[in-house]
């Protein structure tokens, strides 16, 4: 019989029951967040706010560059100014900060997921 290979990383989404029977049937596997999907609900949620085109530009330019920072420092920089940006739309930040960035950043936040070995990168 073949040893069994499991998965080294796994991307989703963020469904929490999809989430926890992952942690449970792939304990050894990292599970990474969908960047794409995320930024989809952030975008949405922003909307729903954010009127002015302009403005909606600007705070997901600056969601995506705290997406994208490369390491911790650039990280908490460019998330104090996506939440002065933002402080106008407490709703939406308090969704950000709540749904995504307190509890998965790890998860999708490339400075955390560069340390893993994931779609052939890292």
């Amino acid at each position: 019989m073949k040893d069994i290979v499991l998965p080294q990383v796994i991307v989703i989404d963020r469904d929490l029951t999809l989430m926890n029977a992952l942690e449970c049937i792939f304990p050894s596997s990292t599970n990474l967040l969908c960047q794409f999907h995320i930024a989809k609900n952030v975008k949405a949620k922003c909307n729903m706010q954010v009127k002015n085109e302009e403005d909606s530009h600007k705070v997901l330019d600056a969601w995506n560059g705290l997406v994208q920072s490369l390491n911790e420092h650039l990280y908490e920089q460019r998330l104090t100014c996506f939440e002065n940006m933002y402080s106008h739309y407490p709703l939406s930040l308090e969704y950000v900060k709540s749904t995504w960035l307190v509890s998965h950043k790890e998860k999708f936040v490339t400075t955390w997921i560069d340390q893993v070995m994931h779609l052939e990168t890292q």
